[in-house]
């Protein structure tokens, strides 16, 4: 997501499992989940109560369609020749990159013929949404941001483009991370070790440790930060989904933040919130290269 602005996402209520829409609204980011969903094909301006909400974990982890689901998923797939090669490239940035999907089925009631006669398959790191016509004789691209129709080289294109600016931003963010304390982390691994109890406070001593290149470099104010911050949940072995059973989940200023008891920077995900399009999941380092992207002040600009 480029631009001139600081685009990070302040979120101030936890997130309600239930309260997740799954529909894309016009001019937002692409934001999905996998398996054998679907969900009402809703215009832009159609408020977000007559859309199906679903269990955002939940839905995370499946991963199997119904067999013309699946015909459908894979002719989009299919669509874009370079996706799978380039999906390789993008896995480092997404919890799922490539096999995340939001299917949302045709609407006969609509009068929009790409609501009522195609199906709308969105993948995590498309800058574009894919409709395929039902009766599978005709595939049409759009874009995530304005809607506007590409081709498949249009969106190989922008998929290579934003990829080399991500391996530019991955040496600044190395740069700006270098020195960072791991006394906490350290403290937390050998208390996992040892099988101590992990505080709420040592979780968040623990984000703040990680985050702190990350805090300066925005210029995050620090008492507003301290106050909004917050372990939502626990990991709990009975718990329902994966992330449930393996992740604490922490409110911070870059989002909600899933870290597992590991307490490595490779296994903490980051779920942006925003509201009318769903949610994201995007792995640690994604965060850090985005916030060196996302400061037209930087110092490394």
């Amino acid at each position: 997501m480029k631009g001139k602005k600081i685009l990070t996402i302040l979120i101030i209520a936890a997130i309600a499992m239930n309260a997740i829409g799954c529909t894309k609204n016009a001019g937002k980011e692409l934001l999905q989940k996998p398996g054998n969903i679907s969900s009402k094909n809703t215009s832009s301006n159609e408020p977000l109560e007559n859309a199906q909400t679903l269990d955002t974990f939940r839905d995370y982890e499946k991963t199997s369609f119904s067999k013309e689901e699946q015909e459908i998923v894979d002719m989009a797939k299919n669509s874009i020749p370079k996706l799978a090669e380039l999906a390789g490239k993008e896995k480092a940035y997404y919890y799922n990159a490539l096999n995340t999907v939001i299917l949302e089925k045709p609407n006969a009631s609509s009068s929009d013929k790409y609501k009522k006669d195609y199906y709308k398959v969105s993948i995590d790191m498309l800058p574009a949404y894919i409709l395929v016509n039902k009766n599978k004789k005709d595939i049409v691209f759009r874009g995530v941001n304005d809607g506007r129709g590409m081709s498949s080289k249009e969106i190989e294109n922008a998929m290579l483009n934003r990829q080399e600016e991500n391996v530019r931003l991955k040496q600044k963010s190395m740069d700006l991370r270098k020195g960072i304390k791991t006394e906490v982390k350290n403290k937390l691994q050998k208390k996992v070790r040892e099988g101590q109890n992990i505080t709420d406070k040592d979780v968040l001593d623990f984000v703040g440790e990680v985050l702190e290149p990350e805090f300066k470099y925005m210029r995050v104010d620090e008492k507003k930060r301290a106050a909004d911050e917050q372990v939502i949940s626990r990991p709990n072995p009975k718990g329902e989904t994966k992330f449930d059973r393996e992740f604490y989940r922490v409110k911070c200023s870059f989002g909600t933040l899933l870290i597992k008891p590991t307490f490595e920077e490779k296994d903490i995900y980051q779920l942006l919130f925003e509201g009318k399009s769903g949610d994201i999941i995007f792995s640690f380092e994604h965060l850090i290269t985005g916030t060196v992207l996302n400061d037209v002040n930087s110092k490394f600009r």
